[in-house]
């Protein structure tokens, strides 16, 4: 059995009763993270690379407090810093390990139930099946909501194993013609009526979403599996790894799914 790690150390300066924790793994082990101030540093540089001033700034901490606390996700393996380019004095901090699971406070919006139920029959057609598999993921998703468990960065992950098999299937020669393709395929499955939006910034709209639009609205994005899947075919398509930030979405009490995808250097 692989080895966790609990860097839990006592800080007498931040509330004990705050803060989710964060499950990553290694390439040597497990590490869990439940200090306050190491989640936000990993909430905030898993979306991309991150310079310290910037978590200095979020984080309200004093730079020598944040620059403990980075030493310390750095000897866990869990993230790495380089020199900003364009300044030798600044650092620029990256993620290198997997999120795979976070615990956090139950949704005070769950409440026990089923909140989808489709028609279901003896003999299933296409559809059918589409809603049945719909169904399985939003009672899952709404049973893991109501005890605590985050399962987003497992949902993303399998989205981005996906979109890299789907990728290659789906390319042209433009973003248009991406898209174009991917509505197909998510219109053939039943999963979702999707167009573009904008191409500066490259924006994806999803209606009728089948990752979220059954769940209960908690005021927090929903669908990580989309995420991945759209990460994964954008940075096949511009050949250069992208950040997708779900902007709106039927969880946040929207009624659709945004997705806006950048360039992962303008992270940094």
């Amino acid at each position: 059995m692989q080895e966790v790690d609990f860097l839990n150390k006592p800080e007498h300066s931040l509330d004990s009763q705050a803060g989710d924790v964060l499950f990553f793994s290694t390439v040597q082990k497990k590490v869990a993270i439940s200090s306050p101030v190491k989640v936000l540093i990993l909430d905030l540089v898993k979306r991309g690379p991150t310079p310290l001033e910037i978590i200095v700034e979020r984080s309200g901490k004093a730079k020598s407090t944040i620059t403990k606390h980075v030493q310390d996700l750095e000897e866990a393996g869990l993230i790495v810093t380089h020199t900003n380019p364009d300044d030798n004095r600044r650092r620029i901090l990256t993620l290198s390990a997997e999120e795979i699971g976070r615990l956090t406070a139950p949704e005070s919006c769950v409440r026990p139930g089923i909140y989808y139920i489709p028609k279901l029959h003896s003999s299933f057609n296409g559809e059918e099946i589409a809603q049945f598999f719909r169904f399985l993921l939003v009672s899952f998703r709404v049973k893991a909501m109501a005890i605590g468990i985050n399962i987003n960065p497992v949902l993303k992950q399998a989205g981005i194993q996906i979109g890299e098999v789907l990728a290659p299937a789906v390319e042209d020669e433009n973003i248009e013609g991406v898209v174009k393709k991917i509505a197909q395929f998510w219109k053939i499955h039943h999963l979702g009526t999707v167009a573009l939006r904008s191409t500066s910034p490259l924006s994806i709209e999803v209606r009728d979403c089948f990752e979220c639009k059954d769940l209960p609205v908690t005021g927090h994005e929903a669908c990580p599996f989309d995420n991945g899947v759209i990460t994964a075919i954008f940075s096949h398509h511009l050949k250069s790894p992208v950040t997708v930030v779900e902007e709106e979405c039927y969880s946040k009490g929207n009624d659709r799914c945004l997705f806006v995808i950048t360039p992962s250097s303008e992270d940094s």
